[in-house]
């Protein structure tokens, strides 16, 4: 019997990019790495992470989204939901939400989901997933440039608020394979 494999989720803007290589990249170190991907299923870092993901023909995992309803109650999901590269696509009746205490929200599924977590830049959305992250102590790595920000914190801000903020490949790689030893 083969052991399940462990799920990183990778999280961050859903709106348009400045650097798409970044999210692209942890996608693929992911799948290489030999883990499930989960995002909110969407554009932005989703879409970028998804497809790097699923660029590495060698995967053993799959590319999950977790889905948001059009509106709370809906069982339809919100358009342009699912990004093409998903493999396994898990639809809700919740919304999307900047409140980390919002309950009707799929934020606490995309945590509670994930065995550890990859942040990159975003607003609200991004803001309340990591401070579940905080709340439920999931094991985390924020890539963030300087001048990049998750909600209205800095890099340098949330570095000083203990938060491992990092820029490079050589941390990720160190990470993910934490979360393979767990």
């Amino acid at each position: 019997m083969r052991a399940a494999l462990a799920t990183i989720g990778i999280m961050g803007s859903g709106d348009e990019l400045a650097n798409p290589h970044k999210a692209e990249d942890a996608g693929r170190r992911v799948a290489e790495a030999g883990f499930h991907l989960l995002t909110g299923g969407g554009g932005g870092v989703m879409e970028a992470a998804s497809r790097g993901f699923a660029s590495f023909e060698k995967r053993q995992g799959l590319a999950i989204g977790v889905l948001p309803a059009r509106h709370l109650g809906s069982p339809q999901t919100r358009q342009d939901y699912p990004n093409s590269f998903i493999d396994l696509a898990i639809r809700t009746h919740l919304e999307v939400s900047p409140d980390p205490d919002n309950l009707s929200s799929r934020n606490p599924i995309n945590i509670l989901t994930a065995d550890g977590l990859i942040f990159l830049p975003g607003s609200g959305g991004t803001a309340a997933e990591l401070a579940l992250a905080k709340k439920f102590s999931k094991p985390r790595i924020l890539l963030l440039d300087k001048g990049e920000s998750i909600g209205e914190l800095s890099a340098e801000a949330l570095r000083q608020a203990g938060e491992n903020v990092a820029a490079g490949h050589t941390e990720l790689d160190t990470f993910l394979r934490a979360i393979k030893q767990l």
